[in-house]
């Protein structure tokens, strides 16, 4: 299976060339790794102009909780994988997830 990564706008800022850990600034995936994949379940979708490059895909995506987030996928990222591989309320489907964690301050980053 390909390990894709789903990362939290609202956890990242955006730098030239790197998303960084919002909370310790630490590089958590260069933007070399964005990955452009839709979700079905996606509330919206857009496209934005980052790091450079035209249609980054970005899309709004809501938990069974109800909690929404903005988010772009990354096909790697250095971050730690907490738990086991999931694939209930999976947005994508066909995909697992796991919690991902910046491995310098530990902030929840993304999936």
């Amino acid at each position: 299976m390909s390990t894709r990564y789903l990362t939290n706008a609202a956890s990242t800022v955006l730098s030239m060339n790197f998303l960084l850990c919002r909370e310790c600034g630490a590089d958590t995936a260069d933007s070399s790794y964005l990955y452009n994949i839709f979700s079905p379940l996606a509330l919206v979708q857009s496209n934005q102009s980052l790091f450079g490059r035209h249609s980054v895909p970005v899309q709004f995506l809501e938990n069974p909780l109800g909690i929404r987030f903005r988010v772009v996928t990354l096909s790697k990222a250095s971050c730690t994988g907490v738990d086991q591989w999931q694939s209930d309320f999976s947005w994508f489907p066909g995909y697992a997830w796991k919690f991902c964690l910046c491995t310098h301050c530990g902030h929840h980053l993304g999936w």
